[in-house]
């Protein structure tokens, strides 16, 4: 009998420990999320790959854009008989069952429009569509054909004038009012703006700088130097931006590469410019992670989705992982790496959101890969949304499924025990809360 009971025991603890351990290991694809401790702690995989597309005729892909029920992935391909810098803009257009609708190329008359690295596309409302080329210096406006209409170099203004930095529009984006949002490489006063002559209106969302210990020991001995010194010595400029979406009421969504502290990696901007998540103090990307070869590897978040629900998905490519994030900013979950099999990648360029589906494009691979939440990342999905509606009775069901899914899943228990302090047990409601670490 006390055999048969300790047989018991050991298979309930290997069990747990299997459902949810820690993700010791980089890039292996492992789904994971970080407890009070800061510990990564592996759980179920929240997606699946639901489709893997590799025969859209893709050379290397750089973006994709959403606009109605057409998904608009930029193409590269290079101009035969041009040089090696010049390539085209070649376009493929897919449905909401991921089936090629169509494909054409950017054309100015009867010419191939000759593009040097457009990296960014957009669609507006009224089916013009916007090329960033990086290298070309310019914003280019073309017809729901590929037809050419306009370009946009450097704009004129004296703000724009004073930086001795390259014009690297990397993004690019529209609003309902027409403005057109530019992403700048380098360009550290924020997001530039235009109208639809492309004249310049202004900076948008302007980042702040980090007040890191290294900062703060700078401006110090900024108070006793020299104008020469002063000269010489580096200046202190915020993070940039790496890119943005924007959601149908209209909150721009930006990503910034690594901080000295991690923090507002990823900003949720109103009209006025400000950062409106809750989550601001916290830490994004992945906590703790060990130097490799005497190098930090910090997350550098890349490309950023929101779906219908307000989730917030962004794609790392220092590991090719995908962080989703609830709308007020707070981790759900971590899944994707880096290899060859189902699910990881090899050199992913843009994340968009379709309903419940995720797509990861891949520019090495040239794939379009389909996700789909699984049993647990649907009631994770559904629990985090109806909590975040003040829905906490109804958030009980999804929970509790949760927990029984992956008893290390903390969320879970604080949405059990919010559910269960409104249905007036405080006695559940108060072990649930201390289980999340609430208490």
């Amino acid at each position: 009998m006390v055999k048969k009971v300790l047989t018991i025991i050991t298979l309930i603890v290997i069990l747990a420990t299997t459902l949810c351990v820690p993700a010791f290991a980089e890039g292996t694809g492992k789904s994971y999320v970080y407890d009070n401790n800061s510990n990564a702690t592996e759980i179920p995989d929240p997606y699946r790959v639901k489709d893997t597309i590799g025969d859209l005729n893709l050379n290397a892909p750089t973006d994709m854009c959403i606009r109605g029920d057409l998904l608009y992935i930029l193409d590269t391909k290079p101009i035969e008989g041009e040089k090696n810098e010049i390539c085209q803009a070649h376009i493929v257009v897919v449905d909401r069952n991921y089936n090629l609708v169509r494909e054409f190329t950017f054309m100015d008359g009867e010419d191939i429009y000759q593009f040097k690295n457009p990296t960014g596309i957009w669609v507006d409302k009224e089916d013009t569509i916007f090329i960033a080329d990086r290298d070309g210096n310019r914003v280019v406006m073309a017809d729901i054909n590929g037809n050419y209409l306009d370009d946009f170099g450097k704009p004129k203004s004296d703000l724009m004038t004073q930086s001795s930095s390259e014009y690297y529009p990397t993004k690019v984006l529209t609003d309902d009012l027409g403005i057109i949002y530019v992403m700048v490489e380098n360009e550290y006063r924020g997001i530039v703006t235009l109208n639809r002559e492309g004249d310049f209106l202004g900076y948008f969302g302007a980042n702040n700088v980090t007040l890191s210990g290294d900062v703060l020991t700078n401006l110090i001995w900024r108070r006793f130097m020299t104008e020469a010194q002063l000269a010489r010595i580096q200046k202190i400029l915020p993070t940039e931006y790496t890119n943005f979406a924007v959601d149908d009421s209209g909150f721009i969504y930006c990503t910034r590469g690594a901080t000295d502290d991690m923090k507002e990696l990823v900003r949720k901007i109103n009209c006025k410019s400000k950062n409106v998540l809750s989550n601001q103090e916290k830490q994004f990307g992945d906590i703790g992670l060990s130097p490799v070869n005497g190098k930090d590897r910090k997350t550098r978040f890349s490309a950023v989705a929101v779906d219908d629900r307000g989730f917030i998905t962004v794609l790392d490519t220092t590991w090719n992982r995908v962080f989703q994030y609830t709308s007020e900013g707070y981790l759900m979950y971590v899944f994707g790496g880096q290899g060859t099999q189902d699910g990881t990648f090899k050199e992913p360029v843009d994340v968009e959101s379709w309903g419940d589906d995720l797509m990861v494009l891949d520019k090495a691979f040239a794939t379009l890969t389909i996700f789909e939440p699984t049993v647990f990342g649907q009631n994770v999905r559904e629990g985090e949304y109806l909590y975040s509606k003040g829905e906490y009775t109804a958030s009980l069901e999804p929970w509790q499924a949760v927990k029984t899914e992956c008893m290390n899943y903390l969320s879970a228990y604080t949405g059990i025990g919010q559910a269960l302090y409104m249905q007036k047990d405080y006695e559940g409601a108060m072990e649930n809360f201390k289980l999340a670490g609430s208490l």
